[in-house]
């Protein structure tokens, strides 16, 4: 029989609750062993023994290994969430005002946020595009303002409330961000700047589950350490990598992994930064004048949907950036910055970027993407090289 809550008695639902609450700060084979008797005592109707079903054959056969462990963690919170009694309160106790914006486009006549605390934006971009480096200049424009003292940093088109970033990056290890932001010129102003060593998924499919995503054993305690830095902003690079296992096309997956995104980042104060990839099928059709459609982020369409709003890093020349505002649930979409790149002495090694101009509004945008999409003309050379040495595609596609 399906579970349904609304048939689970309040007083039961709180018991059990501080059961398994008691059992995830403790999960060992005594506090297993106890809220299995625990959970056939009181297990009041069918309804309430149907959902404890699952928890209690994993705790019946329970091995105290690790993946055990892990396993009936996973179980627990499932469970957890299917008996938490519901919190109803009058809108007149919500809090008065609108959470406070993290990151906001750099104009001096408004404030324009394009994520705030306890919500997700995404940053997306083709490989090779700078997405890592824009990241990095968001991380340390925000630890120097909160070293400084300043209202705001800034960096690229944004501004960034002042504060601790820690960055949770499966592409890039420690030393190598340390030397980006070194070559950067930003190293200086990064001691606030905290990165997480070889982390894991956060959030992994399991193929036997039909596509149900779960946390992985070290969510807890990852967040309540990142908890410990209150920091304004948290980056995580990239999307495909800290959801694992997640098939083109599910949805369900990306769906419960940002809605436990967005509930830590609520706990916590601070905005989630995501980078994800794009697809050259979108890039293609937005430099002729095409719209936000799912190609904006590889992967499931459900990530456009889920997000609150997306940043979207486009080359226009082989030294320049556009940074657009695809998306922007509680701000204004369309907006755009350019950026041209940064080069440092000795060597002249890249740098990053820096505002090049004024930030533009949507018609500008349209106005600069259409002047762009005339004057680029679709090459048959896949691949040049630009002044620093790195690889480029072509420029018909570099243009979006």
């Amino acid at each position: 029989m399906p579970f349904d809550e609304r048939n689970v008695p309040t007083g039961a639902g709180e018991h059990l609750l501080s059961l398994l609450l008691a059992f995830r700060a403790a999960p060992n084979r005594e506090n297993w062993e106890a809220l299995s008797a625990a959970t056939n005592a009181a297990a009041g109707g069918d309804q309430l023994a149907e959902s404890f079903n699952i928890l209690i054959s994993a705790l019946d056969a329970a091995d105290p290994s690790a993946t055990a462990v892990a396993d009936a963690r996973r179980e627990a919170q499932r469970a957890l969430t299917g008996v938490k009694p519901p919190h109803l309160v009058p809108v007149g106790e919500a809090p008065d005002g609108q959470p406070a914006p993290v990151l906001w486009a750099d104009r001096d006549n408004r404030l324009d946020p394009v994520l705030s605390e306890g919500e997700i934006c995404l940053l997306s971009a083709a490989g090779g595009t700078g997405k890592s480096y824009l990241t990095l200049a968001l991380a340390a424009s925000a630890s120097a303002a909160y070293r400084d003292g300043a209202a705001y940093g800034d960096a690229c088109g944004l501004r960034v409330r002042p504060g601790p970033v820690v960055l949770i990056s499966y592409e890039d290890t420690d030393q190598r961000i340390k030397h980006r932001l070194r070559t950067m010129g930003k190293l200086n102003d990064s001691e606030h700047v905290y990165i997480l060593k070889d982390p894991d998924p956060l959030y992994s499919v399991d193929a036997r589950s039909r596509g149900r995503a779960e946390e992985s054993p070290g969510w807890d305690l990852l967040w309540e350490s990142i908890r410990e830095m209150h920091p304004s902003l948290v980056v995580i690079d990239p999307a495909g990598s800290a959801l694992e296992g997640a098939a083109q096309g599910e949805s369900q997956p990306v769906r419960a992994f940002v809605r436990a995104v967005e509930r830590e980042s609520r706990n916590g104060g601070w905005g989630t930064l995501v980078v994800a990839h794009d697809n050259k099928t979108h890039r293609n059709a937005v430099s002729t004048g095409g719209d936000l459609n799912s190609g904006a982020v590889s992967g499931s369409a459900a990530w456009i949907d889920a997000a609150r709003a997306i940043l979207f890093l486009r080359t226009i020349s082989n030294k320049r950036r556009l940074l657009t505002a695809l998306k922007a649930n509680y701000g204004t979409r369309g907006w755009g910055a350019q950026l041209s790149e940064v080069f440092s002495p000795p060597n002249d090694t890249f740098g990053g970027f820096q505002l090049d101009g004024p930030v533009l509004d949507e018609d500008e945008v349209e106005t600069l993407l259409l002047r762009l999409s005339n004057e680029y003309k679709p090459r048959k050379s896949s691949s040049s090289r630009s002044s620093n040495g790195r690889q480029e595609e072509n420029i018909y596609e570099d243009a979006v």
